[in-house]
């Protein structure tokens, strides 16, 4: 996959290369080729104000922090002058790595927080630390960077994120924050349940291989360190060797090699499982649904465990429960066949539908309703019909399995000529326009 690279990135690597920088940059030199640089007492806590709309731009550094701080304050100036769009004078508060306020000024922070990191911490150069150090220790690996690249741990920690091999998630918090953001390395796919609305952070630490927290004044960092999910091959093999593929098994056999393994594994599972089936999460307040490629079954809202259960066991071929960390995984596989095309009733689809909503209700304001109901099914299918005749049948009755308020129109004798007039009247009329 090809790495979209940020604008303001791309002009850091310009300025590497231009230079030939590596860690540790002599970023007060560096920033001399573009800028008169000054230190001073700065008011209402700012790291620098950067002044570029005159002859010989100026920067003026707060001398009352750190050297490292003072380090990429001046790579964050350096990006302000060489970023294009940034003009004027900005007053600069870099110790905010994650900005989410999209307000220009806060957008052109960002910008020069990134470049910052870059002029650095050069990715190229991060990911060979991170290939060396990183099975020291979340902890060793940032140290070293910090100390390599002569940055702060806060301003190592936010680079070094985005170049750890999947597994890793963060949970971000700040006294001044309302609430945390999470954070996961690139590729790491994992579900994480709720407990009482808020993340079960027991789950996360019975899958996790390592987990700790960190404390970078002003945030406080918790980290979980997951296993790798097994390969493609290893869940394809997995799946194959299932007997009428048995997602308990599946699910057991995943899990048997070794702690949190399955949990690291699971949407892959998912996404390589053939068309028809579900899987439901549930906790004690927690349920999610999972669908494997190109299924369009629902599953209602159910309020107990039992009701559920009895759901997937009547609607679904077959179907089962896995237990894992305190989580239930009710599973069925449910099938539509394709249908015999009954060439003999040519009534249109539209006089089937009343005339089996007519057997199936005496009350108008009832047979009205319905019709409202199916015709909304109708048009949300036709928005995103395939043109094929197979797939788009399979389409229309997997949004009727297992709805009880259809219950009745469903099994009634001309329910399937219904479905299968209405497909061949749609994509006559597609073909048509």
């Amino acid at each position: 996959m090809v790495e979209s690279v940020a604008r303001e990135k791309k002009l850091a690597r310009k300025i590497i290369k231009k230079y030939s920088l590596s860690p540790p940059v002599d970023i007060r030199n560096l920033i001399e080729n573009y800028a008169k640089c000054e230190e001073d007492s700065l008011p209402n806590n700012a790291d620098a104000i950067c002044i570029m709309n005159i002859e010989r731009p100026l920067v003026i550094l707060d001398n009352g922090k750190s050297e490292n701080r003072k380090r990429f304050t001046l790579a964050h100036e350096l990006g302000h002058l060489i970023i294009p769009w940034h003009s004027g004078m900005i007053s600069c508060h870099t110790d905010n790595q994650d900005v989410v306020d999209k307000g220009a000024y806060h957008t052109m922070e960002a910008e020069a927080n990134r470049f910052a990191a870059e002029i650095l911490m050069p990715s190229e150069w991060l990911n060979d630390m991170v290939t060396k150090h990183e099975e020291k220790g979340l902890v060793e690996l940032l140290e070293i960077v910090s100390s390599e690249a002569q940055v702060s741990i806060s301003a190592a920690f936010f680079s070094v994120i985005n170049h750890l091999p999947n597994g890793y998630i963060f949970y971000i918090k700040s006294d001044e924050w309302y609430s945390g953001s999470l954070r996961r390395s690139q590729g790491t796919n994992i579900i994480i349940p709720k407990l009482d609305a808020e993340y079960d952070w027991r789950f996360m630490e019975k899958c996790a291989v390592d987990y700790g927290d960190y404390k970078l004044a002003p945030i406080n960092i918790v980290w979980w360190k997951f296993p790798k999910c097994l390969t493609e091959v290893q869940l394809v093999k997995t799946i194959e060797e299932s007997d009428d593929l048995d997602l308990n098994y599946v699910f057991n056999k995943v899990s048997s090699y070794g702690t949190g393994v399955f949990a690291a594994s699971f949407l892959n599972i998912i996404g390589l499982l053939p068309r028809g089936y579900l899987v439901k999460i549930r906790g004690v307040d927690y349920g999610r649904l999972f669908r494997s490629p190109n299924t369009n079954i629902s599953v209602p809202n159910f309020k107990s465990f039992e009701e559920e259960v009895y759901w997937f066991k009547k609607h679904a071929s077959k179907s089962g429960i896995f237990e894992y960390q305190g989580y239930k995984y009710f599973w069925g596989y449910f099938v539509v066949k394709n249908p015999e095309l009954n060439t003999q009733d040519k009534r249109l689809s539209k006089n089937i539908l009343k005339d089996i909503l007519k057997d199936c209700y005496e009350d108008a304001a009832q047979r009205q309703k319905y019709l409202y109901k199916i015709n909304g099914i109708v048009g949300s299918l036709n928005n995103r019909a395939p043109d094929e005749f197979e797939e788009f049948y399979r389409m229309f009755k997997e949004r009727f399995i297992g709805v009880e308020i259809f219950s009745k129109i469903v099994q009634h004798p001309d329910f399937e000529v219904f479905i299968i007039n209405k497909v061949i009247e749609l994509l006559e009329r597609k073909s048509k326009s």
